[in-house]
């Protein structure tokens, strides 16, 4: 029910949602039953890609990237028998910029953890006004 929790923390979640649409419904069902949340998901523009320890990884179109996972050991990124395979794997990590985290948590306060100047990951505050 609306509002039935005190408190929903999500640590590097929402960019696993795959499609925008998975993020977006995620968005709008944390806003939905919680009171207070912090979401917390890495920048896209951060050089060092989170998931794979790659600089760059997140610019390189999936198909480009599921040749990789496919053909080398790529931390997070199970290795797939086929390319169809990795390409689902690739477009199960969609990272999200600024303005579409944004986009997802209109009212909340968002915080940017820097690393070196730049900005690593966003966290959303809802509720705690």
């Amino acid at each position: 029910e609306a509002g039935d929790f005190d408190l929903i923390f999500s640590n590097s979640v929402i960019e696993h949602m795959g499609s925008r649409g998975g993020q977006r419904q995620m968005a709008a069902e944390v806003r939905r039953v919680a009171r207070r949340y912090i979401v917390q998901t890495p920048a896209f523009w951060f050089p060092l890609e989170p998931h794979s320890h790659i600089p760059g990884f997140q610019f390189l179109p999936h198909g480009l990237r599921a040749v990789l996972i496919r053909h080398c050991a790529i931390n997070y990124f199970p290795a797939g028998k086929t390319f169809a395979e990795c390409d689902r794997v690739s477009r199960s990590t969609q990272m999200l910029t600024e303005r579409k985290f944004l986009e997802l948590f209109p009212e909340a306060r968002i915080h940017k953890e820097r690393l070196a100047g730049w900005v690593k990951s966003y966290t959303a505050f809802g509720g705690f006004d």
